[in-house]
């Protein structure tokens, strides 16, 4: 096939991970497959009201109709139109969806006192309009722009409930069953967020990986933080933590940003901390190498690759639980460790790898394995299913399904029972997606992600382990699996 991926290129431009990954599936789409590829990104700005709609406005008139198949993963690259459009969910434009509540803002759009303002928004609230083609709509929109000083300015403003509305009808549009070939999303957090897709259709995930090379583990010497210091990534809640840390470990601080200079004041006269700026892939790597653990805490991330980096070099990685993509693979006690969004909850996490670093090797094994599938093979053979390009007739190559339940939990396998339930349903994920859905007493399920082959592990009620008890002192013996028919129904 002949393929495009189309992404947007920020103004001013800055590279952050949808830039990574549209550059990691072209590479490697060229690399590994025989398709053709092709990346096609234009100049957007955000920063208004005026600027983001003419953003949306060139991706819908943007022609590939001359490629065979186009990958989208971002605003307002969706936009464009093709008979085999494939959607990878990176994002929308946050702050007018999951975190638009941040701002305080009402949701409705009250009725203007301007008759062509409300034509416009009443044309995004007919379920119709979603399947008519967005000329006329953007004829609108010009005849606003062009008289726009002849309304108070606070109708355009961004952002506001009217941009939100607006923005909001266009991602419909573009999202639309009728426009779309295939649905999927970079991680499980981002297919579950209200108003992403549309409702009822199939969301696959796909994992994507990252693009840097040589990831091993070394020795654990230090906490590592990585990535872009602002305010949504929260940095200042891990130097804080250091407060409860009691341990001479060192806390380094790699990347830049807007926070940078507050932040080094609320690290002042911690000399464990240390800024060491904007790093280079290569001295990345080495950083990642001798962690002793990566603390990665951001509100609600859409995947965290620093958590699929960190582990792949064998690193636990402390999160916090409200950080959304990263707490898909950090399994507590585990893979690493969860804590409340507190200074005092993350310190109390970090305190305990500080001192054991034998704790840490472990949790960095189980690591390692948990994302040993997330490679750039298994994320293009994934993403490429797509069979054929005639819309009416398309389909996905279908892998059947077995699901196996299993009354203890299969991960980490220590004993005998783990092992056979592992070694039999692994070697045959290479033809079946298999899920494990698992039970255990202790109070913390996980879920567990490894391409095709997946744990779901389940907390039993305290009702549950209390009538498994009974049942187990009457009869002399463990019950477990043969009573678990009875007591499921009754106390779960």
């Amino acid at each position: 096939m002949d393929i495009a991926i189309v992404s947007p290129s920020p103004k001013p431009f800055a590279v952050g991970g949808i830039e990574k990954l549209m550059l990691g599936l072209y590479s490697k789409i060229d690399e590994i497959t025989d398709h053709r590829v092709e990346l096609f990104k234009i100049p957007t700005q955000e920063n208004d009201f005026w600027n983001l709609l003419d953003s949306y406005e060139n991706f819908y008139r943007l022609d590939l109709s001359h490629f065979d198949m186009v990958i989208t993963c971002k605003y307002p690259a969706w936009m464009l139109q093709h008979k085999n459009h494939v959607i990878y969910m990176a994002h929308h434009l946050r702050g007018l969806f999951d975190t638009y509540h941040f701002l305080k803002m009402p949701e409705k759009v009250k009725k203007t006192p301007f008759d062509k303002v409300n034509t416009l928004l009443s044309y995004t609230e007919e379920p119709d309009n979603l399947l008519k083609p967005l000329d006329h709509f953007f004829e609108m929109l010009h005849e606003l722009k062009e008289n726009q000083y002849n309304y108070p300015q606070d109708i355009f403003a961004f952002p506001s409930p009217i941009i939100r509305k607006i923005v909001h009808f266009l991602d419909k549009w573009a999202l639309h069953p009728s426009r779309i070939a295939r649905y999927t999303s970079i991680s499980q957090t981002v297919a579950k967020r209200k108003d992403y897709f549309p409702e009822s259709v199939n969301v696959d995930v796909i994992y994507p990986p990252t693009s840097l090379t040589q990831l091993h583990e070394g020795q654990y010497k230090y906490f590592l933080v990585v990535g872009r210091l602002d305010g949504p990534k929260r940095v200042s809640l891990i130097i804080e933590a250091m407060k409860h840390v009691n341990s001479d470990v060192e806390l380094l601080i790699a990347g830049s940003g807007p926070e940078e200079s507050n932040l080094r004041n609320v690290a002042s006269g911690d000399r464990r901390i240390k800024f060491i700026g904007y790093i280079n892939n290569q001295k990345l790597v080495d950083l990642y190498k001798d962690a002793l653990a990566v603390i990665y805490v951001p509100y609600d991330e859409d995947y965290g690759l620093v958590t699929i980096e960190a582990m792949h070099c064998g690193k636990p990685v402390i999160t916090c639980k409200d950080s959304g993509g990263t707490t898909e693979f950090v399994i507590h006690e585990q893979t690493g460790l969860l804590a409340d969004s507190t200074p005092a909850s993350l310190g109390k996490q970090m305190n305990i790898l500080a001192n054991d670093t034998d704790l840490a090797k472990k949790m960095g094994v189980l690591a390692k394995e948990q994302v040993a599938s997330i490679n750039w093979d298994n994320c293009i053979q994934n993403l490429l299913q797509v069979s054929t390009n005639d819309k009416s007739k398309n389909t996905i190559k279908s892998r059947k399904k077995i699901t196996v339940l299993s009354t203890y939990p299969v991960f980490p396998r220590k004993h005998g029972g783990q092992l056979r339930i592992y070694n039999l349903y692994k070697n045959l994920d290479s033809n079946y997606d298999v899920t494990i859905v698992s039970l255990t007493k202790d109070s913390n399920g996980y879920r567990l992600n490894r391409g095709h082959f997946n744990e779901i592990c389940i907390p039993m009620s305290q009702k549950h382990v209390e009538a498994e008890w009974e049942l187990e002192k009457q009869i002399g013996i463990p019950v477990t699996d043969v009573a678990m028919r009875r007591i499921i129904p009754s106390y779960s």
